[in-house]
């Protein structure tokens, strides 16, 4: 089978690779579950591999063997914490893969052979740095697309990582890696999607996330995930950021302002478990806002292009301003009754409207400040009034769930397009 191009062996998980396969030069595409890739070095023609586990006792697989493995488009290497030597890391030639579009570097180490049980165990084996290998893996910078960096155990990174010259670098993602700072990424000129999670010793972001020249230029959507001690968002200036449009931050409980500065594109927010943020800040383009579990936040500014607000367990929201083009409305407990009766009827281009509560037994709706509801959703097991449900002159779809205590007129369900009550569920 020497012109065999692609070879998928399905159910293989745990099997050793054979031998002849390494005879296999022209191979493309090689699909198998096995960890144990030792001798695959030899396939220099291959585009897709995969993912590559490296153990202390070099049993599965030795970096040494992507030397000259230069086709490959994708690759992902776990237990880079297991490498001995820079030697080896240098030998893997990263720089010369010029057709590298994906690279997920990892470097969290699992033992999981009895040959690397026994390394460990019977002699002392030594690792570089996360830092060190970062230096020695820097891809092919005019190919590369989608860059992942996990578990890096340093708090330093490498020098190439901001450098303009990846102009092609769309994707960059961090996952756990022990830096009690951020690196500069401002510079990397067509970087769209940014993801940074678990980030554990980070407190501040500040200037140094930028740079003085770019200032992420083309990022489009930025997560933060998991930020368990970062507690500012400071020093961004007017103008940076000037293509964002999604904004995520998840879980980060201490955060107590985010940047005053707007940002100029921004279209969705979402803001989940932010337990000690305040005040949230204004923008005059959010079309989008997912507020959910923001315990101490207190007030929501005019959002002038708002069209869709979802708040979740905020009970100390007492202020908010003025949403003129607001039509969707989600709102769930725990919520101020004065809050949720502003809130639903201060919006008069309001068209989908739900809440869900399990302590509300009356929710007043004002038909003359609903003129446009269409779509009403109630899951509320307590709720016995909701007198002005036959007056809603817009209404054509009616959800109703568990609010067995709630009379409905009958009239009503022969008015709408579709109607869910309690006792059709």
């Amino acid at each position: 089978m020497k012109l065999l191009r692609h070879l998928a062996l399905l159910g293989y998980e745990d099997g050793v690779l054979s031998k002849s396969i390494s005879h296999l030069f022209n191979l493309q595409t090689l699909n198998i579950g096995s960890h144990n890739l030792h001798g695959i070095g030899r396939l220099a023609n291959l585009h897709t591999l995969p993912p590559i586990h490296l153990c202390k006792c070099g049993c599965f697989f030795n970096i040494r063997e992507l030397r000259n493995m230069n086709k490959v488009r994708k690759l992902c290497i776990y237990g880079l914490c297991t490498v001995s030597s820079i030697r080896d890391a240098k030998e893997a030639h990263l720089h010369s893969k010029k057709n590298l579009e994906i690279l997920e570097l990892d470097f969290n180490g699992r033992i999981t052979c009895e040959h690397a049980k026994r390394a460990v165990t019977n002699k002392a084996t030594t690792t570089v740095s996360g830092s060190q290998l970062l230096e020695s893996f820097r891809p092919h910078c005019q190919s590369l697309k989608v860059l992942r960096i996990k578990n890096l155990n340093h708090g330093n990174y490498p020098s190439w990582l901001n450098n303009a010259s990846f102009w092609n670098l769309t994707e960059l993602e961090l996952y756990d890696c022990q830096s009690h700072h951020f690196p500069t990424l401002g510079d990397l000129p067509a970087l769209k999607l940014l993801m940074i999670s678990n980030m554990d010793h980070v407190e501040h972001i500040g200037q140094e996330f930028s740079s003085h020249d770019q200032r992420f230029s083309s990022l489009v959507s930025l997560h933060f995930e998991h930020m368990y001690r970062l507690s500012e968002w400071s020093e961004v200036e007017y103008g940076e950021f000037p293509r964002l449009e999604t904004l995520t931050i998840w879980r980060a409980i201490a955060l107590r302002s985010l940047p005053s500065v707007p940002f100029l594109f921004l279209r969705k927010f979402t803001l989940t478990e932010c337990g000690n943020l305040v005040a949230f800040p204004p923008s005059a383009t959010l079309q989008e806002l997912y507020i959910w579990d923001c315990e101490s936040l207190k007030e929501l500014p005019a959002l002038p292009s708002l069209w869709s607000l979802h708040v979740i367990s905020c009970p100390s929201l007492v202020t908010f301003g003025h949403f003129p083009l607001l039509t969707v409305l989600h709102l769930t407990d725990p919520l101020k009754d004065e809050i949720l009766t502003r809130l639903v009827n201060s919006h008069k281009m309001l068209e989908e409207l739900s809440v869900s509560s399990d302590t509300k037994t009356s929710i007043c709706l004002e038909p003359q400040s609903l003129p446009s509801l269409r779509r009403l959703q109630l899951i509320c097991p307590n709720l016995q009034h909701c007198d002005a449900l036959a007056s809603l002159t817009s209404l054509k779809i009616l959800n109703i769930h568990f609010c067995s205590q709630l009379d409905v007129p009958d009239s009503l369900p022969s008015q709408l397009e579709n109607c869910i009550l309690p006792e059709s569920l």
